[in-house]
Parts: C-alpha cells; structure tokens; sequence
C-alpha cells in the first residue's frame, strides 16, 4: 500500500510541472494584458497598475 501511494506520489510531479508550464505559456501568450483582466473593464489606469505592483 505505501508503495502504491510512493508511486502515485511520484507520478504527480511531472502532471503538476506540465500544468504550470501550460498555464504560464497561456498567461503570457494569449493577447492582452493580464493585470487589466484581473481589474475589470471599468478599472482606471492606476488600479491596473496597483495590480501588477
């Protein structure tokens, strides 16, 4: 049993290594600008720039 769960343990960090390279690629390839989606549409340029910081 606990070397079931060694192995499952095991096989999890490359699923989470691919998943956070994906979401980074997405994030920084997809058109746009991440900080003015967080904001909102309304938001003004010093909340988006509060944002970023």
């Amino acid at each position: 049993m606990l070397r079931y769960a060694m192995m499952r343990l095991l096989g999890l960090i490359p699923t989470l290594l691919l998943v956070t390279v994906f979401v980074f690629l997405f994030v920084h390839l997809l058109p746009g600008d991440p900080a003015r989606l967080v904001a909102g549409p309304e938001a003004d340029d010093q909340t988006v720039a509060m944002v970023r910081h």
